[in-house]
């Protein structure tokens, strides 16, 4: 029986079956893509694994780094909410990591003085880091620990960027309780190393008019006995009185000439010493204040054969610290003598004061140029001259602080300012500007 092609159950049972052939191969497309999908999520699934890895070594990494800083370290999120703090942190804070979580601590341990008084958050430079995405460094600030203990930090904070965005910043603290008490003792035994100085200065200068009064006396004293045996045997002659009295007269002279010098000499010196020991505005002459000084210092200048001269009008009249003006003379000198010539070598100073008028509401100014003929420096050392401890000859005893000291009664007792010009072979060029009536600040 020949089969009709065009048989319906045929013709249906055709369509089914490629119907169902299609229905294989797109089963087959489905496995395929299935698989492979599988397969990419298999190899997400070891990437993220591997970042997770990788992530969790490097914050174990981070974690150990700042677990073993001497400086303590806290993070805080956009919102100023502590995420993070490392050991020392809490060392140093007496809080741990857990009881701060979350919180703004900002108003738990930031204060702004050392009487507890806590200052606007707007003034918190790790919240300005925060705000602004930039960095801050600052050299004093005050912290809070959890015993309410105030107590000095040294301060760092930086932003944490993520995907262009601050969202947050970490904050570097150090404890600098023990650097300002050593910075402190050392800056005081640099004035009583310069008083001392002074003090030396003054012994030698005094010797010499005391020592001749102590002659002109001797040579008296003898002369009397002479003159009161001759009395006794009644052998004194008219020529005899005379003589005796006119000895009498050039020795009572001498003595009281140099007794006065010894005085004057002991009364600039008590000016000199309570002038550097006290912070008092007062109207003085700039040249006869300066001459005093100098005389305080000329052993010292002798010693290494040092001419020093002074360019100033002899009226020149300013109200002023003159004690802070003392000082930053003295630590000029001193650091010239230490740091200007080699040993046995002469030189020669300059010190050249002027007054500087200044138009509309501009304050008059004193210029002071002081000038030595040594070395010089080079320009590292003529960079970093006023930072504290800086010194060329610590194997030599120096501290580092004249220069500091100076640096800050210019700015701090005098409201003015300085600036060095050095270079090798040329010698040293200090030159101070400070209104002229410049007093110290409260």
């Amino acid at each position: 029986m020949a089969i009709d092609p065009h048989d319906p159950e045929l013709v249906q049972l055709r369509r089914t079956n490629q119907m169902l052939q299609q229905r294989v191969k797109q089963a087959e497309r489905i496995r395929k893509q299935w698989s492979e999908m599988v397969v990419k999520l298999q190899q997400s699934h070891d990437r993220e694994k591997l970042i997770s890895q990788q992530l969790a070594e490097k914050e174990a990494f981070l974690s150990s780094i700042t677990a073993s800083m001497d400086e303590g370290v806290y993070a805080l999120n956009r919102e100023g909410e502590l995420t993070f703090m490392n050991p020392k942190a809490e060392q140093l804070l007496g809080w741990r990591q857990e009881e701060l979580l979350g919180e703004n601590v900002h108003d738990i341990i930031h204060s702004h003085s050392s009487d507890h008084s806590g200052g606007e958050s707007s003034e918190c430079l790790i919240l300005q880091t925060i705000a602004k995405g930039e960095s801050y460094a600052v050299d004093k600030d005050w912290f809070q620990a959890k015993d309410e203990t105030v107590f000095p930090v040294a301060l760092f904070s930086s932003p944490l960027i993520e995907r262009g965005q601050c969202s947050g910043a970490v904050a570097v603290f150090r404890d600098i309780r023990k650097e300002l008490e050593t910075k402190q003792r050392l800056v005081e035994s640099e004035k009583m190393a310069s008083l001392g100085g002074m003090v030396a200065g003054v012994a030698h200068e005094v010797n010499t008019p005391i020592g001749i009064g102590v002659t002109g006396i001797t040579h008296l004293t003898e002369e009397t006995r002479q003159f009161q045996r001759a009395f006794e045997a009644g052998e004194l002659t008219k020529q005899g009185l005379s003589s005796y009295l006119s000895t009498v007269s050039e020795s009572a002279e001498i003595v009281f000439s140099n007794l006065r010098r010894a005085a004057d000499l002991i009364s600039d010196f008590k000016k000199v010493a309570v002038n550097q020991s006290l912070a008092e505005c007062e109207p003085f002459l700039l040249k006869r204040h300066i001459e005093q000084l100098l005389l305080t210092l000329k052993p010292r200048l002798a010693e290494q054969e040092v001419e020093i001269s002074v360019i100033c009008p002899e009226q020149l009249q300013i109200e002023s610290d003159a004690g802070a003006l003392s000082q930053i003379l003295t630590n000029l000198v001193e650091n010239s003598l230490i740091h200007a010539y080699p040993a046995g070598e002469s030189g020669a100073f300059l010190i050249r004061l002027q007054y500087i008028g200044h138009p509309g509401d501009l304050a008059d100014e004193i210029e002071l140029s002081y000038w030595d003929d040594g070395r010089g420096m080079p320009e590292e050392s003529r960079l970093h001259i006023f930072e504290p401890f800086f010194t060329t000859r610590r194997n030599e005893g120096g501290s580092g602080l004249g220069m500091q000291i100076v640096y800050n009664l210019v700015v701090h007792r005098l409201q003015g300012a300085i600036n060095v010009w050095s270079e090798p072979g040329e010698g040293t060029h200090f030159t101070i500007h400070f209104p002229l009536g410049a007093c110290p600040e409260e």
